[in-house]
C-alpha cells in the first residue's frame, strides 16, 4: 500500500497521469503568491508533553501540547530546523514554535498542498542553510514552486491520496495488533504456561 500510495503521488502529483473528466492545463506558480506563511512566536517551555487543551508543533516529532493557540484554520505545517523537514497537515486550534511554519489561507487545496510539498520536499533541504543543523527562512517557503491543477482536480487528488494514507494507517494498526498477539503467544507457549496438544 505504501509503495502504490509512492506511485500515486509519482503520476496525480505531476499531470503525468490525469483523472478523468479533467483536461485543462496546470498551472505554475510559488508558494508565496498562492498562501499565506507565518512562523508561531511559542517556545517550546509553554508546552507540556500532556495535559494541555491544544496541539503544539515545532520541529520534533513528538506530540506536545500547550493552554493556548495561535491559529484556529486548515494549515501545513514544517518545522525550520532539522536533518529532513517533513511537513504534517493539521485543522483546527493550535500553538507554533517560532522556529516553525504554517502555510495557510491558499488560493488552493490545502491538503493537495500538503502532498505535493510532501513529494517535494527535497527543495527544502536544497535550500537550508547551516552546516550542523539545517533551518529554513522564510524565502525557502515563498519560493518554493507548485505545480497545481484547477480546484476541483486538486481536491479529487486530494481524496485520492488521502484515501491511500487511510488505509496505510488501518493496516499499520493491524499489524501491531498482531504482533502483540504474537507476543503474548511466544510468552506463553515458550514458558508453558500453554501447552500444545499433540
Amino acid at each position: 500500500k505504501q509503495a502504490l500510495k509512492k506511485r500515486l503521488c509519482q503520476t496525480l502529483l505531476t499531470a503525468k497521469t490525469r483523472l478523468k473528466g479533467f483536461s485543462e492545463d496546470w498551472e505554475v506558480a510559488r508558494l508565496g503568491e498562492i498562501a499565506e506563511i507565518k512562523t508561531g512566536d511559542s517556545n517550546r517551555e509553554d508546552s507540556t508533553e500532556s495535559g494541555g487543551a491544544y496541539t503544539f508543533f515545532d520541529r520534533s516529532q513528538d506530540i506536545r501540547t500547550s493552554n493556548r493557540y495561535l491559529f484556529d484554520c486548515e494549515a501545513i505545517i514544517v518545522g525550520g530546523e532539522g536533518s529532513d523537514f517533513v511537513p504534517k497537515y493539521f485543522e483546527g486550534k493550535f500553538d507554533l514554535h517560532q522556529r516553525s511554519y504554517a502555510i495557510t489561507k491558499a488560493k488552493a487545496c490545502i491538503k493537495y498542498l500538503y502532498y505535493f510539498i510532501t513529494q517535494y520536499r527535497n527543495f527544502f533541504l536544497k535550500m537550508a542553510v547551516g552546516s550542523t543543523v539545517k533551518s529554513l527562512r522564510m524565502n525557502c517557503f515563498t519560493e518554493f514552486p507548485i505545480l497545481f491543477p484547477p480546484l476541483a482536480e486538486q481536491e479529487k487528488i486530494a481524496e485520492i491520496l488521502s484515501e491511500a494514507d487511510n488505509e496505510i494507517t488501518l493496516l499499520e494498526q493491524k499489524l501491531e495488533s498482531l504482533k502483540s498477539q504474537k507476543k503474548g503467544l511466544m510468552q506463553n507457549l515458550l514458558n508453558g504456561k500453554v501447552r500444545v496438544k499433540i
